[in-house]
Order: C-alpha cells, then sequence, then structure tokens
C-alpha cells in the first residue's frame, strides 16, 4: 500500500507531526512503501489422556513496515510489531508490547545487495516469519547469471540463547531444477552445519530432497549427525496433494535452529515433536481442494522416535489434522484449523484447535 511520502525524519520522529499542518504532512508523505498487516488468533489447547491440561490464548498482532528510498542505490526500512497476548488458562497477560522488529538500510547496484541492520536471519535453518528469529548484522548477495552467491553474520541474535550467526550460501537456477548449498556456523552450540537442497517443478509435479549435517560443539564421539527429507507434491486448479519422509541421526540429531525453519515438516503440529529428537523417522500426506472462497486440507502425519527415558523402545506418534478456510475479501482471510495428536505416551496427547482472522494491506 502506498501512502503519498513521509520523510525518513518525520517516521523517526513522531513528536514532530504533532506540529505539521495537513498541507505539510501531505507534502511529506511522498514515495514511502507501507505493508503490514492485523492479525487475530485464538488458540485452545489441551494436553494429556485424560486431559492434564486446558488453556485458551486470545492473539492480537499488528505489524507496520515502511520502506524509504534515501539514494538512487540506498533504502531504509523499519519494521515495527505490536502483541498483545491473553492467555486464559493461566491468567497470564501481555498488552502492548511493542517491538522493532527490523531496521536496517539496503544497498542495491547491479549484481550486488546488502542489508545491514536488525533483520531475519536469512538461512535456511532459522525462522524468518514474523515473531521469528532476528539479528544484528549483514546479508550480502552477488548475482552471477544462473548462480547466486550469499554471505550472512548476525550478532545477538534471538536463536539458540542469543548465539552470533554467520554463513555462507550458494543458490543457482538450472531449467526446472533448483539448488541450493549453506555452510552455517554459531558462536558456541554448531561447530559447522551443512544444508543442501535441490528441487523441481514440472508440470505440476513437485520434487524436494534435503540433507543436512551437523557437527555439535562438545559433542564427543557422536558430535556429528545426519538429518535427510523428501516430499513431492502435485498441484492442478484447484487440487493439490503432498508427502513427505523424512529422518533425523540417532545419535546427534541436531539439525534445525527453528522448527519454522525450512527443513522439511511433517504434519501440522507433529513436526514440532520430532524436530532435533533422536532417531525420529516421519512420514506425512495432506490434500486441500478450494471452492471459489472456500478452502479445505486435511492430512495425516506419523512418526517415531527416541525417549531418553525409554533407551530400548521407540515412541510412537500420530498426527490427523484438517482445515477449512474462506476468504472474506480481497485482503481478509480467515481460517479455523484442528489437530488431534495421539502419542504411546499418553501424557503427551494434544488437541489443538486454531482461528485466525488475518487483514493485509
Amino acid at each position: 500500500m502506498k501512502l503519498a511520502k513521509l520523510s525518513l525524519a518525520a517516521i523517526m520522529t513522531v513528536g514532530a507531526l504533532s506540529t505539521m499542518n495537513a498541507a505539510n504532512l501531505e507534502d511529506s508523505i511522498k514515495g514511502v512503501n507501507f505493508s503490514g498487516f492485523a492479525r487475530y488468533r485464538l488458540n485452545d489447547v489441551s494436553d494429556g489422556n485424560p486431559q492434564a491440561s486446558h488453556k485458551s490464548d486470545n492473539d492480537i498482532d499488528v505489524r507496520l513496515k515502511a520502506t524509504s528510498k534515501v539514494t538512487d542505490t540506498v533504502s531504509f526500512t523499519g519494521d515495527v510489531g505490536l502483541r498483545n497476548n491473553n492467555d486464559n488458562g493461566t491468567g497470564a497477560t501481555t498488552t502492548g508490547d511493542l517491538e522493532l522488529a527490523q531496521a536496517y538500510f539496503t544497498y542495491s547496484e547491479a549484481d550486488l545487495m546488502v542489508k545491514a541492520g536488525k533483520q531475519n536471519t536469512a538461512t535456511p535453518v532459522t525462522d524468518n516469519g514474523w515473531m521469528g528469529n532476528y539479528g544484528t548484522g549483514v546479508l550480502a548477495t552477488y548475482g552471477m547469471g544462473n548462480v547466486s552467491l550469499a554471505g550472512v553474520y548476525y550478532g545477538n541474535t534471538n536463536a539458540l540463547g542469543a548465539e552470533d550467526i554467520s554463513g555462507v550460501g550458494a543458490m543457482g537456477s538450472f531449467g526446472v531444477v533448483n539448488a541450493q548449498a549453506w555452510a552455517i556456523t554459531t558462536e558456541d552450540t554448531i561447530d559447522a552445519l551443512y544444508f543442501g537442497q535441490v528441487d523441481g517443478t514440472v508440470a505440476g509435479l513437485s520434487l524436494t530432497g534435503q540433507v543436512i549435517s551437523t557437527t555439535v560443539a562438545g559433542g564427543g564421539a557422536n558430535d556429528t549427525g545426519l538429518f535427510y527429507g523428501v516430499k513431492a507434491g502435485y498441484s492442478m486448479d484447484s487440487f493439490a496433494f503432498n508427502a513427505g519422509y523424512t529422518k533425523n541421526d540417532a545419535d546427534q540429531p541436531t539439525y534445525t535452529l527453528s522448527a519454522d525453519g525450512s527443513p522439511i515438516f511433517p504434519g501440522w503440529r507433529l513436526g514440532y515433536v520430532t524436530a532435533n529428537a533422536a532417531d525420529a523417522e516421519a512420514m506425512y500426506a495432506d490434500g486441500s481442494v478450494s471452492f471459489g472462497k472456500i478452502g479445505v486440507k486435511v492430512g495425516y502425519a506419523t512418526a517415531t522416535y527416541d525417549v531418553p527415558a525409554d533407551a530400548v523402545n521407540d515412541t510412537g506418534i500420530t498426527e490427523i489434522y484438517t482445515q477449512l478456510s474462506y476468504k472474506v475479501a480481497k485482503n481478509l482471510n480467515t481460517y479455523v484449523k484442528y489437530s488431534d495428536i495421539d502419542e504411546d505416551i499418553d501424557a503427551n496427547d494434544q488437541k489443538y484447535f486454531r482461528f485466525e482472522a488475518k487483514y493485509s494491506f
């Protein structure tokens, strides 16, 4: 959404706006791009069998992102978010948490792009979404035809307990096939993480393969572990189907800094259980269809993984989930979603319901 131009000085000095008349304000807002959303979520969660706990959360998130061009090659982006959470299950209430999620300068010229400041941690093993992983640092990319190179350094991130993250990557596109490879390290926890992915799409059929090798700091003889996964999908008009398989290492299972990163994720809630779990092996499938403004999705996921307290037997877990969505208007979307997780350990059973309404601009 474009509003007429709000100068950078006016954005940063909000108090000055009160002294400006309407004509001055309209004159000062030119060429600044605004985007964002307002979102309401109701999450209702019951854990255990029989149900040992129950809570209901009401989340309201408002995000405003503004980008202003400083010169022909330099721009500034500010990203502010407001979160209000009311936990009806515990009585805890967080009101008006205002967060400066991002504030960075971008330099772009020819094939070079550099972002410097507070920003999302743009790696395939961190969460780059709203309320995800952030750090203060630099992202640089350079394009060379079909191949692009990337380098990142983020200090004081909110991933892995405020550790620094650094890495280099290469991404390429060759006809219908895409490939990427990354080498990543963190300050104290991960000595080396190598991420590789190949994917492609032909006539509605897609296929993705991933391999991740991680060496953790101070891990001893079992300090290196391997994750691999594959997923396939088919989409045509209003119908889509996906299926996938993932496998974690039994001795050193760490492969992602956030369960909301790019590694293949089984199910809706089940993947949060199997992420970085020893010897986790998961399979999933889901299908969706839309009828105008209405969408329906159903899915099934199953997995086994090691429980540290049980050195002999794996624990089994299954999830059945469904979603019904309705597009109220061009910028307003709603959905209800339900997940039922059944685990061999009854205390880990979970029933999860969510309603969401989101207005984007």
